[in-house]
């Protein structure tokens, strides 16, 4: 099914940058019909731990706790918001049972750098606190006549001079990526209209305690609001039309991609070197395994597949009557070509 997104009048940093990765990935964003197919998983949940717990760092909520007392009130904080976290996780994935947070990917680790990293925010904040300097989390921002809008994560002052800072807790992040640098300067030009005052670094910090720092220009936020400006006019210039043209199917555009169980640009591009085991083909048959059922399919995508069939089980949804086709996202090889396991975030899509 093709997406007929709303119009864009007001966009984000993120939006910009979906937009500039693949047009066509924004379509379905912004079409309701695919909001569904828009959920958590354990690491952007870890993301969304972080977040919060900076949010509330910052606001002042340990300012009168005690530095004997300080790596508790840090552990009840993570524990709080790891609770929402896998509550919201819960809720968007029924009837599969996501992992319990201690056995998300990287769980520890995070906790662990989490603590020392947020002692340190704690003594900064401290410190900072009177002097004008003290950061600002999660603040929202907006430009109301280009419609930009946006929470920077933090925009900290060094002696009056605004820095935008991204946080990011990916274990393979190193220098400002192109796509983190036209978000932190999009960010840059709503600091300066709020703030008077044009930022003249952005910086990333990372879960590991680095920053890496980027001096930049008003050229350079000039640019990229041009930029943003024009991309959003190329996608509402195709309203009414297909939204196809606009997409950027590839192995790196494609491998986080919520909507992939929908798109046809993804499912004849894909190839087995892309790293996903991921299936598309007609129902051959189906069987009782376990709890669920196990499909037999004639496999049409990816192309390049070794084996013309492939079973893939549990799949614990029912299968719609008179389903011919069926495709499986994110599943997990086993012991050969021809044989899949589902995992609990394995999409599942019939028609």
């Amino acid at each position: 099914m093709a997406p007929n997104p709303h119009r864009i009048d007001s966009f984000s940093p993120t939006l910009i940058n979906d937009l500039a990765s693949c047009g066509y990935q924004a379509a379905f964003s912004l079409d309701e019909k695919f909001k569904d197919l828009d959920r958590p998983n354990t690491f952007s949940s870890l993301g969304v731990v972080r977040h919060k717990i900076e949010e509330k760092v910052h606001s002042g909520e340990l300012n009168d706790v005690e530095d004997s007392g300080l790596d508790d009130a840090i552990e009840e904080l993570w524990e709080g918001a790891v609770a929402e976290a896998a509550r919201r996780l819960t809720e968007a994935w029924a009837p599969v049972a996501p992992p319990s947070p201690e056995d998300w990917p990287g769980y520890q680790l995070a906790r662990a750098r989490a603590r020392v990293q947020l002692r340190r925010d704690v003594a900064n904040f401290r410190q900072s606190r009177g002097s004008g300097d003290a950061p600002r989390v999660e603040r929202w921002l907006e430009d109301k006549q280009l419609g930009l809008g946006g929470k920077p994560d933090r925009v900290e002052f060094r002696h009056g001079s605004p820095v935008v800072v991204d946080l990011k807790s990916g274990p393979t992040q190193e220098q400002i990526r192109p796509e983190q640098r036209r978000q932190l300067l999009l960010y840059a030009h709503l600091v300066a209209i709020r703030h008077g005052t044009t930022p003249a670094t952005i910086a990333i910090d990372t879960s590991t305690g680095k920053r890496y720092s980027e001096q930049i220009t008003e050229s350079d936020i000039a640019d990229a609001v041009q930029g943003a400006v024009g991309l959003v006019n190329a996608f509402n210039d195709r309203l009414g039309d297909s939204f196809e043209p606009l997409a950027n199917p590839s192995a790196d555009t494609c491998r986080y991609c919520d909507y992939r169980s929908e798109c046809r640009p993804f499912w004849s591009s894909l190839r087995r070197d892309w790293g996903q085991w991921s299936v598309r083909g007609k129902v051959t048959g189906a069987e009782t395994v376990g709890s669920g059922t196990g499909v037999a399919i004639d496999v049409e995508s990816p192309p390049d597949w070794p084996s013309r069939t492939c079973s893939v089980a549990p799949v614990i949804h029912d299968i719609p009557p008179n389903s011919t086709n069926v495709a499986f996202v994110d599943a997990a090889w086993t012991v050969g070509w021809d044989r899949l396991r589902t995992s609990w975030s394995t999409i599942v899509q019939f028609w």
